[in-house]
C-alpha cells in the first residue's frame, strides 16, 4: 500500500493499522521513505471459506498544514482445501469407448462443500497423464458425489 496526502506527495514513516475487524486481527506498519508500506495477517486455520473484510486506516497528522486521516475497506475471499478421492472407475479402457470416474469432493474436514452456509456444487475437469480430456462435471451439493 502507498500513503499519499492530498497533492500526491509520498508521506513516509507513517502509522497504518491493517486488520480484519470481524476477527479482531490487527498489526500495524510504518510507511517507508517511499510512503510504501507491507502487512502480513495471518489467518487461523478455523476461518470458514468464503468473503472476509480487511481494513487499512490512517489516523493522520495533527496540526495547521496537518493530513487528514482515511481509511480503505476490501474483500477477500478465503479458500477451502479440497479432497477429491476417486472411489471407481467403470468401463472399457479402450480408446474413444465411455468410462465412469466415481468419487466424492469434500474440503479438509470431510464436510460437503459450502457457499454461504448452504451446500454447493463444484465443477471437476478430468485429465489422463496430465492432458486435459475437455470432460468436466458438477459435483452433487447435497451429497459431494
Amino acid at each position: 500500500m502507498i500513503l499519499q496526502d492530498n497533492t500526491l506527495a509520498v508521506i513516509p514513516n507513517a502509522t497504518i493499522t491493517v486488520e480484519f475487524p470481524t476477527l479482531n486481527i490487527s498489526t500495524t506498519v510504518v510507511t517507508d521513505v517511499n510512503g510504501t508500506a507491507w502487512a502480513l495477517l495471518n489467518v487461523p486455520g478455523h476461518i470458514a471459506p468464503g468473503p472476509l473484510s480487511i481494513n487499512a486506516s490512517y489516523l493522520g497528522m495533527a496540526g495547521t498544514t496537518g493530513v487528514l486521516g482515511d481509511e480503505d475497506t476490501t474483500m477477500v475471499i478465503i479458500l477451502a482445501r479440497t479432497v477429491i478421492t476417486i472411489d471407481s472407475i467403470e468401463g472399457n479402457f479402450i480408446a474413444g469407448d465411455v468410462i465412469w470416474v466415481n468419487g466424492t469432493l469434500v474440503d479438509e474436514h470431510g464436510n460437503l462443500l459450502q457457499t454461504g452456509g448452504v451446500p454447493a456444487a463444484s465443477i471437476l475437469h478430468l485429465s489422463v497423464d496430465g492432458n486435459d480430456t475437455g470432460s468436466f462435471i458438477e459435483s452433487n451439493a447435497s451429497t459431494g458425489t
